[in-house]
């Protein structure tokens, strides 16, 4: 922990942060009722999203492997970002954590170290984000 952190910068930070994970979990719940659509459309059935705004959580299946995707704030470098946690049950039906993503207030998506992979301005980035997801899911062995 920081104890010296200047606290007259805290408030001003904190506004700003909150107005940064606002605008990224719209921006991720955008791209997720795109997924929802594609499952919809595509895959030939085998891909359903669900999208639950009041959870925070974006849950689903692959070829009926279930999976979720959990939303939190997350702050990097005095900036907002919508944390994105993919889980699989386990054989307890308990969520094991296979992966993360961050969204920035702008759609793009960062790795868990802070890295932007996928910028807003590529035209598949909802569809390649999806994949990723969906890779994930399906390479992640069941735990007993």
């Amino acid at each position: 922990m920081d104890f010296d952190y200047n606290f007259n910068s805290f408030e001003p930070m904190l506004r700003s942060v909150g107005s940064d994970y606002k605008r990224a979990f719209e921006e991720l719940f955008d791209m997720a009722t795109h997924w929802e659509e594609l499952g919809k459309s595509s895959f030939s059935g085998q891909v359903v999203v669900e999208l639950d705004r009041e959870k925070s959580l974006i849950s689903g299946s692959v070829l009926n492997k279930k999976f979720s995707v959990h939303i939190s704030l997350l702050t990097h470098n005095h900036l907002g970002f919508a944390e994105a946690v993919v889980t699989v049950p386990d054989a307890q039906n308990k969520a094991r954590d296979i992966g993360r993503f961050w969204v920035a207030r702008d759609g793009s998506i960062h790795s868990s170290d802070g890295e932007k992979v996928i910028p807003t301005l590529d035209d598949h980035f909802s569809y390649r984000t999806l994949i990723a997801v969906l890779r994930a899911v399906l390479a992640a062995p069941q735990q007993y």
